[in-house]
């Protein structure tokens, strides 16, 4: 059975791909967990949230 919630550490690491600066160093499991669920995607600039992903954030906002 797949986990598909996620830490607060690994839900502080999404958010840092939100931000304006990428992030140099990520824990290799948060980055492969992330990509699985398909919240952050791999892209020629390097990773960016995917729209699911801003809407995973703005839902662990309220």
């Amino acid at each position: 059975m797949a986990d598909y919630s996620l830490t607060d550490d690994e839900l502080e690491t999404l958010a840092r791909f939100g931000s304006l600066d990428q992030p140099s160093k990520v824990d290799p499991q948060h980055f492969a967990k992330l990509i699985s669920m398909a919240l952050i995607e791999q892209k020629e600039g390097g990773p960016e949230l995917t729209h699911a992903g801003r809407k995973h954030l703005a839902r662990k906002e309220k």
